[in-house]
């Protein structure tokens, strides 16, 4: 069975459709970054996606180094898909090395094995996706909510990092925001 074709939204042939985007804020700040969406009936999609930058310069310090992943379930408004308004909840882990001059903050357990200790949090979003071309989309969200995590302050002191601090952080207000270029893959993204 057929789903009947709506005018300015995607029709979704056999129940999904499947998207690859970049979040372009993150490739701005130098933060490789990827995910996928799942698009299902009614609107609903589910989208996970990663970002990867360890970037060092030593000479002890210049750390850019950032990982993280985050899994989002969306309802986009007028049942379309990837098109008009969308509310969504979000969930993300992240770990962080930032230095700049001598000062800097790593996320408790960044030099253990993958996410072990990261920070971590969700919240709530909304969002426009805007159509650019058939298969080519434009999302704009903001994603208000809670980041928790330990971490340690420290400084360089004769070319080593020298401990300052740990700390708990409770951090409560936007934890997201997102220009992704969007690419709907296969035949579901057809009109």
């Amino acid at each position: 069975m057929t789903l009947p074709v709506i005018k300015d939204y995607i029709t979704i042939k056999k129940g999904v459709c499947i998207a690859l985007f970049t979040n372009l804020m993150l490739d701005a700040a130098m933060v490789p970054n990827s995910g996928i969406t799942v698009c299902f009936d009614r609107g609903w999609t589910t989208s996970l996606s990663g970002m990867y930058a360890w970037w060092s310069s030593h000479s002890h310090g210049r750390y850019w180094r950032l990982q993280g992943s985050e899994l989002t379930v969306r309802k986009y408004l007028k049942n379309s898909t990837l098109v008009g308004h969308h509310l969504g909840i979000y969930a993300q882990l992240l770990r962080y090395d930032f230095c700049f001059g001598n000062r800097g903050i790593l996320s408790s357990g960044s030099r253990s094995p993958l996410f072990n200790h990261p920070s971590w949090g969700g919240g709530v979003e909304y969002g426009y996706s805007l159509e650019l071309a058939k298969y080519l989309r434009l999302d704009l969200s903001i994603g208000f909510g809670h980041l928790t995590g330990r971490y340690v302050t420290y400084r360089i002191q004769d070319g080593h990092s020298v401990w300052t601090s740990t700390r708990h952080r409770h951090y409560f207000g936007p934890t997201r925001t997102d220009i992704s270029l969007v690419w709907l893959i296969g035949k579901g993204g057809h009109r």
